[in-house]
């Protein structure tokens, strides 16, 4: 079992202009109520981690911030430097990397804020984002949790939703020709193609349109603390990947509703943590896989998941040979096109291994 050191900081911060910013951030040790508790779950993302913490502060002046940090066994100093520069942050430390779900599950459960944001370490708020996402769901009791618009630092749109893991999304993102008009615009734009279908079933969601989604990803959820007590908190047998998908979805089968607001607006820098690994791509579908392989057991039966990784299995095939044809055909793309091949190769390798492991298994 993980170990965790649950601490107030008691350390004074670099600056007088900067602690006056932190001023009317809720102290966790009061007994008064905070209007919002944010969670964020770090794993050596020191730099990112201060830059979000300071547009917290500095971007939500009109609500009462509880902040927590969990940190999962960092070795960049995050820890330390939580303690010297932020005194009204929780710092909760683990002595292992306990994974999205679990982390973020004891953050909110040493939270009290009416509303809990989990939030990426990666991210900083822009233009009162926290407080925009708050505004909305107050007058949408409907909506039981929220997500923010991502951007990069030009300004582009990232990808802020997606569907849930079904056998038809499979099944339709793995047709030939839908590989071929992502990557060929003047072709997509020929057949009018929805430009909001990514080939991994994630969606683009458009610029200022509020609309409900399947899912929201996970670096900006926000929601209330009564859906967590109706709902559950995030499944922590899944190290990373698809436990917001499994949230959401038991948000919906419990009545609720989950939507994208594009006025609230965080800047992410994606891929930091996960690209700090040797072999990044083999870790990320370990559990990317493996997470969705959950999903489906969980809320479809184990023949489903079963079948669904049968079917990913057989579409990451016909995917990989597409894209290496495209590859020769295509020098603009190949930046691209060689992230892909790397990709769909790591699928394929953890089906052939989980393919021999039971070969041997059967054998014995």
């Amino acid at each position: 079992m993980h170990e965790s050191i649950d601490q107030k900081n008691n350390h004074p911060g670099p600056g007088r202009d900067f602690m006056s910013a932190m001023a009317d951030a809720a102290d966790p040790t009061e007994s008064v109520t905070p209007d919002i508790s944010v969670i964020l779950v770090n794993w050596n993302t020191r730099d990112l981690l201060r830059a979000c913490l300071k547009s917290i502060f500095a971007q939500t002046p009109s609500l009462s911030c509880e902040v927590t940090v969990v940190d999962n066994a960092s070795e960049d100093g995050s820890a330390d430097m939580v303690q010297k520069e932020f005194p009204a942050v929780r710092l909760i430390q683990n002595t292992e990397n306990s994974g999205f779900g679990r982390a973020n599950n004891q953050g909110f459960r040493e939270s009290s804020g009416a509303y809990v944001l989990f939030l990426n370490p990666d991210t900083e708020i822009r233009d009162r984002a926290i407080e925009k996402a708050v505004a909305f769901m107050e007058t949408h009791p409907n909506v039981w949790l929220a997500g923010a618009k991502s951007v990069h630092h030009d300004g582009t749109i990232q990808v802020s939703t997606a569907y849930f893991p079904s056998l038809a999304m499979i099944w339709t993102n793995g047709v030939p020709l839908k590989i071929a008009l992502s990557v060929f615009g003047p072709l997509r734009r020929l057949l009018k193609t929805s430009a909001e279908y990514s080939d991994e079933g994630f969606t683009m969601t458009g610029n200022s349109e509020s609309r409900r989604v399947d899912y929201v990803l996970g670096q900006f959820m926000l929601t209330r603390r009564d859906v967590l007590e109706k709902t559950g908190l995030f499944d922590e047998s899944i190290f990373m990947y698809e436990e917001e998908a499994d949230l959401c979805y038991r948000i919906h089968k419990a009545g609720g509703e989950v939507w994208y607001v594009p006025e609230a607006v965080i800047l992410h820098h994606e891929r930091r943590s996960i690209d700090q690994l040797p072999d990044a791509f083999r870790h990320e579908v370990d559990w990317f896989l493996s997470a969705r392989g959950r999903f489906m057991e969980k809320h479809h039966g184990k023949a489903m998941e079963v079948i669904f990784h049968a079917m990913t299995g057989f579409s990451s095939a016909v995917k990989l040979v597409l894209y290496a044809v495209l590859f020769l055909a295509d020098r603009g793309k190949r930046r691209y096109l060689t992230r892909r091949l790397r990709y769909h190769g790591a699928i394929e390798r953890w089906y052939l291994k989980r393919m021999f492991t039971f070969i041997k298994i059967k054998k014995r």
